[in-house]
């Protein structure tokens, strides 16, 4: 007091009320009747001192007392305390982001007394329960419940867009809609068609190509390169394993190659087509491209880097094997689009709070071991961009926090210094002449003050907006993306016709005749997610005939009336005793997708998937659609099954009618009626002389 308090008058009435009821001082001195003894007054002199100059003096009792006295500093722990409500509730907050709770709840555990040094473990009994009872409280309960509500609301206004544009579709008729696009979008079904035109050495290396087993293989070779690739090691376990892996490299560089040749003689133009294709023909240039780097000794720096990265990117091939691998990766590729909004949402707020950063703590000092540093700081916009980035991923933003608060006695307690925060907003016009003589403008120091709440307003506003809910928007919006990607059933579907039209199709042709067509549309109903199969009347039979005699006319109208997308083609030179009709992949496919598609095969359901396109008011989008079928599927001789199945059936019926009646003279014929589809006229026969019945619809 005498030396930097000497004007200061005697102590005051609040001071020396505090000191008498202090929770600390003195009360070990002063307890009982020891008020009145010479320690006691001592002692409490000493507090009211400190009342009167606590500018300059702060008063330490016990352990930190006797540290004080030998030389030590009495400082905090932690940046983190719970000394009054604001900072507790800081605190509680910054842990439950999980950043240094452990590092808390350590310090809570060797907790012994007020001015008492801390013993390891001394109190760890309650504190080993409740930091994590908190953790799973806040972290694992509430804020995960708080990002469940951000992706419900997204997922719900999502939900509630797709709506009005579906134009309150049903779940049948959105199906519809999916595989139609699906199919329509496909760019190709398969790498050749009509293969009975092709060379028997064409056709055999597309055989191999196409085989399970040369897949296999070729997946085994990635894996096994992969291995090879990452069991590399420096310095060499034994000299000769380098010279192993490039002679393996070779290998396989002759593997790839092999194969590439081998699907370029099969398809041709055809191998263009697919992007697989054409990324594992850059791997294998590249490759090349590096081995003749590497035999003449060249380097070309960046270069040889980038063929490298080829090399390790051949592992995404598996992706082609792995069908459940490739959709998620899929999902992912598809939310990126998606991602867009957000994406420049975050950027907007990063840079305003990079612009509000700087405004506030571009002149901060740095702590000598602060977090707060030249990696991190708001010196510049750049730096405090990637600050601020970093902090939004939780790492280490309490931190930067604590440093950017803290004031002049902090530093002054380290055996540091800091400028006061008015000299760098002063006005005066020989402020900045004054900053740069004393080096404060390329180094600036500034302390916030004695309180300041802006770091903790700022970093806290931050973390709650960008971490806990952009970021979050940025999962919700890659979680619809692998909803959707996952339950893309459609693709399935389309996969499985096309394995399916395999097996009856083995030339690809791309048509096969109607009996084939229909045991391929129960097949593909069997094999499906809905399996209808056992409601679809069976039309079995070799050919016509035999499908005719297997039926009746009830299951043949229940199955015309629900095959209404199943075209039939009539042969050039049909023979005279059968009618030879021929169905495109396209038309069976078609039908396969529609029937699945279909919540039932009732004729209500039926008639909910034919008015899918009058319930779609962008009209523009259902004639591009529309277009892009008609397309696909034109043919000049494209007929309904429906007459062709009921000329069949009813040809069938006369000739057993003949048969047993023996009448084969001239004579009229009795018109037999048959079943008929919206739009068609009833097909009938009639018997002229004996000929052949006469067929018209």
């Amino acid at each position: 007091k005498e030396n930097f308090c000497r004007n200061v008058g005697p102590a005051s009435e609040s001071c020396a009320a505090e000191c008498k009821n202090h929770q600390y001082f003195c009360r070990d001195t002063c307890k009982g009747t020891g008020s009145g003894t010479p320690e006691c007054q001592a002692c409490r002199g000493e507090c009211e001192s400190a009342c009167m100059c606590e500018s300059f003096c702060t008063p330490l009792i016990k352990d930190a007392a006797l540290c004080h006295e030998q030389g030590g500093s009495w400082a905090p722990v932690l940046s983190q305390d719970f000394n009054n409500i604001v900072n507790s509730m800081l605190t509680l907050f910054e842990i439950s982001t999980t950043e240094g709770w452990v590092d808390v709840m350590y310090a809570a555990s060797d907790f012994t007394d007020v001015y008492r040094q801390p013993v390891r473990d001394s109190n760890h009994g309650p504190y080993v329960l409740l930091f994590p009872l908190w953790i799973l409280l806040s972290f694992m309960f509430l804020i995960n419940l708080a990002v469940g509500v951000i992706v419900d609301n997204f997922e719900n206004a999502m939900q509630a867009k797709e709506d009005q544009k579906s134009d309150l579709l049903t779940d049948s008729q959105r199906r519809w809609m999916r595989s139609r696009k699906t199919l329509a979008g496909r760019a190709f079904i398969f790498d050749l068609t009509n293969l009975h035109l092709l060379p028997a050495a064409r056709r055999r290396c597309y055989a191999i190509i196409s085989s399970k087993v040369f897949e296999q293989l070729i997946m085994t070779a990635i894996v096994s390169n992969t291995l090879i690739m990452a069991l590399t090691i420096f310095p060499a376990p034994v000299e000769w394993w380098t010279r192993f892996q490039e002679y393996a490299n070779y290998v396989f560089a002759g593997i790839y190659t092999i194969e590439a040749v081998l699907k370029l003689f099969a398809l041709r133009c055809s191998y263009w087509k697919d992007r697989w294709n054409q990324f594992d023909f850059v791997c294998v240039v590249a490759t090349w491209v590096g081995i003749v780097l590497n035999l003449v000794g060249a380097e070309v720096g960046s270069v040889t880097s980038v063929i490298r990265t080829f090399r390790i990117a051949r592992l995404f091939r598996l992706l082609r094997f792995l069908k459940e691998l490739n959709r998620l990766f899929m999902c992912l590729l598809s939310s990126i689009p998606k991602l867009y909004n957000v994406m420049m949402i975050l950027c907007l707020f990063l840079v305003l709070f990079s612009i509000l950063g700087m405004s506030l703590f571009g002149t901060a000092k740095f702590p000598s071991d602060g977090t707060l540093n030249q990696h991190g700081n708001f010196q510049t916009f750049w730096r405090g961009f990637v600050t601020l980035f970093r902090a939004s991923t939780g790492e280490a933003w309490n931190e930067i926090m604590h440093n950017l608060a803290k004031d002049e006695e902090a530093y002054f307690r380290e055996g540091d210094w800091c400028t006061p925060q008015n000299l760098f907003k002063s006005r005066h016009p020989d402020a900045f002449a004054v900053l740069e003589e004393k080096c404060l403008i390329s180094t600036p120091n500034a302390c916030p003050g004695s309180w300041n709440p802006l770091p903790a307003i700022f970093w806290v506003s931050y973390t709650l907006l960008i971490t806990y809910m952009i970021m979050n928007l940025l999962v919700a919006v890659i979680l619809k993306g692998y909803e959707e990607g996952k339950q893309d059933v459609e693709t399935d579907n389309i996969d499985l016709c096309i394995e399916t039209w395999k097996k009856y199709d083995p030339d690809h042709k791309m048509v096969i005749s109607l009996p084939s067509a229909l045991r391929f549309l129960h097949e593909v109903m069997a094999l499906s997610a809905a399996d209808k199969a056992g409601a679809l009347p069976l039309m079995d039979g070799n050919s016509m005939s035999d499908i005719s005699r297997n039926v009746d006319l009830r299951a043949l109208s229940r199955f015309a009336r629900l095959a209404v997308e199943m075209n039939v083609m009539q042969d050039q030179a049909p023979s005279k005793a059968t009618l030879q009709s021929e169905v495109s992949f396209m038309s069976a496919s078609r039908q396969a997708l529609r029937l699945i598609s279909m919540k039932g095969l009732s004729l209500a359901d039926l008639e909910e998937i034919e008015a899918v396109d009058d319930n779609i008011s962008n009209k523009k989008e259902v004639a591009k659609l529309q277009k892009i079928e008609r397309k696909s599927t034109m043919d000049s001789c494209a007929q309904d099954i429906l007459p062709t199945l009921a000329a069949q059936k009813i040809q069938q019926r006369f000739r057993e009618r003949r048969a047993s009646t023996g009448t084969s003279s001239a004579g009229s014929a009795k018109c037999v009626r048959g079943v008929h589809s919206g739009g068609q006229k009833e097909p009938r026969f009639s018997s002229e002389g004996g000929k052949e019945p006469r067929f018209s619809s």
